[in-house]
């Protein structure tokens, strides 16, 4: 017998009906196209880190389930969590459709936008706003499942765009 990963033991529960990944384009390298003297506030290991998190956010699977309220899905994370500790907590809570990873994302961009001092800064606020837009809508626990998942290539695109302005220009 194998090992199966955590996302084959998730993918195998009958609760889960998919997981799947975005596919996106080539992202900047953190250490040779950011340029960091946008933020000259903050230590370049901070925006790293943000955008980081953002990249691992876009990276993330897509688990969607059958469960018709969040308490039940809770119910779930709790008996999964039990059984599979950390590696299990780690994966679910990359879940792209998850508020509170939607939450952080916005978040994260939005304190590099504050910091922000170069030229394209009406473009960083557009493209915040649209992230905070997005990210409200995708979080919203009222919103249907099928429009969020109409939302998320939206919200990627628009989060990579936004990195995008940080890239060190020549």
């Amino acid at each position: 017998m194998h090992n199966l990963s955590m996302e084959e033991i998730v993918r195998q529960d009958p609760q889960v009906t998919s997981i799947t990944y975005a596919s996106l384009p080539p992202l900047l390298n953190l250490d040779t196209e950011i340029e960091y003297n946008l933020f000259p506030q903050l230590q370049e290991r901070e925006v790293k880190q943000d955008i980081q998190e953002i990249y691992t956010y876009l990276a993330g699977p897509i688990v969607q389930d059958n469960f018709e309220r969040h308490p039940e899905r809770r119910k779930w994370v709790e008996q999964m969590e039990k059984q599979y500790g950390q590696v299990f907590s780690d994966y679910i809570h990359k879940n792209k459709l998850r508020g509170n990873a939607i939450t952080s994302v916005n978040g994260w961009a939005s304190y590099l936008g504050d910091y922000y001092v170069g030229h394209q800064r009406e473009r960083v606020e557009g493209l915040l706003s649209s992230i905070e837009r997005l990210s409200n809508c995708i979080a919203d626990d009222q919103s249907l499942l099928q429009d969020k998942l109409n939302l998320l290539p939206l919200f990627d695109q628009t989060l990579i765009a936004y990195i995008s302005l940080f890239r060190k220009e020549g």
